[in-house]
């Protein structure tokens, strides 16, 4: 019997026997999707919050991270515009419009898998995202990407429209794009 990965789009399965055998046998491999909350942040005038990658620098996407064991979607959703935005009380800065009730899937490129392995650190195959729509109800302020001096998931932000998804890591336009068009961002 085959092991499949599935794709964003669930009507196409790649076997898993697909991925290079140094990968499928590698014991740090973990043959599932990573389960992981993301949110399209937006401001009452419709511009988008855009996060740029502190490594690789040059790269956008939005926030996003995984759910901890235990944990609600909600609540890692929370947590993880705390720690990745520095927003000292997210629940007095953003409020949510929707939650996103079929979950985005998207596999990692091969190169990505290979970088956590060859470091001695576990990977996924990819991420089952949750997406939530935010309303931003703060002020810039109170974004504060290099808390505590910590080294950030990010290095700058901006508030910008969809034309910037050129700016996103190519493995992820495609969910963004099905995103815009469904929370009818445009």
């Amino acid at each position: 019997m085959k092991r499949y990965i599935l794709s964003y789009d669930l009507s196409i399965r790649y076997p898993m026997n697909s991925l290079p055998k140094h990968i499928l046998q590698h014991p740090k491999l973990i043959p599932e999707y990573r389960p992981n909350v993301a949110a399209l942040i937006i401001r009452n005038d419709g511009a988008l919050l855009w996060c740029e990658r502190s490594k690789p620098p040059h790269l956008w996407q939005f926030p996003q991270g995984g759910v901890d064991k235990g944990e609600t979607e909600k609540e890692a959703l929370f947590r993880e515009l705390k720690e990745e935005l520095g927003l000292l009380h997210p629940q007095q800065t953003v409020e949510i419009i929707k939650k996103r009730e079929r979950r985005a899937r998207y596999t990692f490129p091969v190169r990505i898998i290979e970088r956590y392995l060859n470091n001695g650190q576990p990977s996924y195959i990819g991420q089952e995202q949750t997406w939530f729509l935010l309303r931003f109800i703060g002020t810039d302020e109170d974004i504060n990407i290099n808390f505590e001096g910590k080294n950030s998931e990010f290095r700058s932000f901006f508030w910008g429209g969809i034309e910037h998804l050129s700016r996103a890591q190519y493995y992820k336009r495609k969910t963004y794009r099905k995103l815009f068009a469904e929370f009818s961002i445009s």
